[in-house]
């Protein structure tokens, strides 16, 4: 059975890869993993998963297959100074913006770096540089508890529903939108390299935007075949 749902979630990941979106690819095989958990692998699974996985990246970064730009983007997370001008440039200026709103923001529209195109592409994969001015920690910290509360009440309904396809839809759409959360706030914060992932729900994209309402919708409609259940048992 795993070597069947690994086909089946590989296909999809080469797919994305092929097309050149490797940061996209990321985000299908965190997804498939974490519909793995839900489903209750066992967790020695996941163990060699990840054992293989550093493994495969140490191999990778000392063959020199992993290269170039790539090999920058991690390079650049613990010697930004060596790559101002180039690969660090675009996370060194989201920093600068961020640390500029400090506690309550600039105001919405005043944001000095993020309405002068100081920050490159703020509107999508930047956008968090835009709260961090703009509103400052408070207006960020909301911004994170609300991605939060979405993917908890996606879960709640998932709960909710038998365990079969609405039950497994709401754990793949609540892990999609947690994992590109993680992946573009720690891009802003440098603590990931860049990969060209969107903020659910804020950034700009309308192949994003669009992908991220059809999930939400698939959630409503097994929310309501679980509450239409519900009502049928009690009549």
């Amino acid at each position: 059975n795993l070597v069947g749902l690994a086909v089946h979630g590989g296909a999809a990941v080469l797919l994305v890869s092929w097309c050149g979106d490797d940061g996209s690819a990321l985000v299908f095989i965190l997804i498939f993993v974490s519909m793995l958990f839900f489903a209750g692998l066992k967790w020695y699974f996941f163990a060699i998963g990840g054992a293989a996985t550093v493994g495969g990246f140490w191999a990778g970064w000392t063959t020199g297959f992993i290269s170039g730009y790539q090999r920058e983007r991690f390079l650049a997370l613990f010697h930004p100074e060596d790559y101002e001008r180039t690969t660090a440039y675009q996370q060194n200026r989201a920093i600068t913006a961020i640390g500029s709103g400090r506690l309550t923001g600039k105001g919405i529209f005043n944001g000095n770096y993020t309405q002068s195109s100081y920050v490159p592409v703020s509107q999508s994969d930047m956008i968090l540089t835009v709260a961090g001015e703009e509103l400052g920690l408070l207006g960020t910290v909301s911004v994170l508890i609300l991605i939060v509360a979405i993917c908890l009440k996606v879960l709640s309904v998932a709960s909710k529903t038998q365990k079969g396809i609405p039950f497994y839809i709401c754990c793949g759409v609540s892990a999609m939108i947690a994992w590109q959360s993680i992946i573009n706030i720690g891009m802003c914060l440098r603590l990931l390299p860049v990969i060209g992932i969107t903020l659910p729900f804020f950034s700009a994209g309308g192949s994003s935007s669009l992908c991220i309402y059809i999930a939400i919708g698939l959630v409503m409609s097994a929310y309501r075949q679980s509450v239409y259940k519900r009502r049928s048992l009690h009549l």
